[in-house]
């Protein structure tokens, strides 16, 4: 009775298979136990009490001819096959055998036993063994293993299937070289970066020490450690230079500024969804005349003066997403402006361009529209800041615009006095002032409309 317990009780559950599977597994049991060598109602009783209380039942309904023993076992298999079993369907039964793929994830000794168990009820024969072996090459999920198997000539079943495991293998060991590869190029990424950032550091220390002449202050000093930074001129009262070395030539610049703003205000309140920020300083010993410049379009305007001096460019070495950027600083900016070919090497890898409306206008008249803009992380010394950058397409300097420059601690704010005071001005007076401000020799005139 203990070997008993190793035998489940049948449930058919609508499920054909599921009799076969019981009834297979009787059979085996009826060899191992000896239960063969009893006598024929110990043999039937228990079938019966294996079974389980759903069979017993059916067995009471099943018909038996007068000259059919109902203690005979094989007997009663037999008419519980006619019972449990649906009459077959050839043609059904070809058909799943025909259409049996392998589906992802199933392993190719799994996809073959099911291909051989579909073959049983199909009455091949002789051909059996052909028709499995043409269906397993012909269901492979492997395209590679398959065009390989089909350039041999007749290959036997065993042949195609030692094919498909030592493939499988190779897959599997490949998959596993691969993550170890994988491994290996991250610590040696982790490694190359740590000396990289030894280099830097030494580099950094190489040039700090080096002594130049500066074209801010006029002494030689060695970088980043100019007696003129954060100062204001005396002369055109500009930030990060003495008045020594000033190029401008005009005092009156400063007035220049409040004119210019005082017109943009008034032109801001007649002119709906349209918005003037004037970016980058003017260089008043390169420029020689600015035009008359109006928008039409209900995006932002931003001017951008691309007439600009070389050697009085303020540049700064500054930190996006940890790349190292030399940037211009513009504390007349009032936008950020990054090269696309410069953010897609600085950029994180799924980062996207977002969509913008601003329009760049230089003060010369040319328009630039940003392809987008995309937010970034900004390091400078010991000051962390996510900064929006707009991206525009062509070799561009990069720049630095007056908000990031306080942000990162370039520049200190100051109080704007001249841009609190109420322009009483009309619109022929401010043409007038800036028509009277001489910028190195050269007249400079700008038609401002309200």
């Amino acid at each position: 009775m203990q070997a008993l317990t190793l035998l489940s009780t049948f449930a058919y559950n609508n499920n054909p298979d599921n009799w076969t599977a019981f009834k297979r597994q009787f059979l085996l049991y009826r060899t191992a136990s000896g239960l063969g060598n009893k006598t024929k109602q110990v043999q039937s009783s228990t079938l019966l009490l294996i079974a389980g209380p759903d069979a017993q039942r059916v067995f009471d309904t099943l018909n038996f001819a007068e000259d059919e023993d109902t203690e005979d076992v094989t007997v009663i298999l037999q008419k519980f096959d006619e019972h449990y079993l649906p009459r077959k369907n050839l043609t059904y039964e070809r058909h799943k055998f025909h259409t049996k793929t392998q589906f992802p994830g199933e392993k190719v000794e799994s996809f073959i036993t099911t291909l051989k168990r579909l073959s049983q009820s199909c009455e091949f024969g002789d051909l059996g063994d052909s028709l499995v072996r043409d269906r397993v090459i012909i269901g492979l999920l492997d395209e590679n293993l398959r065009i390989r198997l089909l350039r041999e000539r007749n290959p036997t079943l065993q042949y195609v299937i030692d094919a498909c495991n030592a493939a499988e293998i190779a897959a599997e060991q490949q998959r596993q070289l691969k993550q170890q590869k994988e491994v290996d190029a991250v610590r040696y990424a982790g490694q190359t970066r740590r000396r990289g950032k030894k280099k830097e550091t030494k580099d950094t220390r190489t040039n700090q020490n080096t002594q130049f002449q500066c074209k801010k202050c006029g002494t030689k000093h060695a970088a980043r450690s100019c007696p003129a930074f954060g100062k204001t001129c005396n002369k055109c009262k500009k930030a990060n230079h003495f008045s020594k070395v000033c190029r401008s030539t005009s005092t009156n610049l400063s007035e220049l500024y409040t004119d210019m703003n005082a017109t943009t205000d008034m032109t801001e309140n007649t002119a709906s969804e349209e918005t003037h920020l004037f970016m980058d300083e003017l260089h008043t010993d390169t420029m020689d005349e600015t035009e008359n410049i109006t928008s039409a379009s209900d995006d932002e305007n931003l001017f951008v003066d691309e007439l600009r001096s070389q050697d009085t460019e303020w540049i700064e070495t500054v930190r996006l997403n940890n790349h190292p950027i030399d940037m211009k600083v513009d504390t007349g900016s009032a936008k950020n402006i990054l090269p696309v070919a410069m953010y897609k090497q600085v950029r994180q890898r799924k980062e996207a361009l977002q969509k913008t409306k601003v329009t760049l206008t230089s003060y010369s008249g040319h328009r630039v529209k940003p392809v987008g803009k995309g937010n970034l992380l900004c390091e400078y010394k010991d000051k962390y800041q996510t900064l929006e950058f707009e991206v525009v397409k062509g070799n561009r300097k990069p720049l630095l615009g007056l908000q990031a420059c306080i942000m990162l601690g370039l520049v200190k704010p100051s109080d704007q006095t001249s841009s609190d005071k109420t322009s009483t001005c009309s619109t022929n007076q401010n043409k007038t002032q800036v028509n009277n401000v001489n910028l190195s020799s050269t007249s400079v005139s700008q038609e401002l409309q309200s």
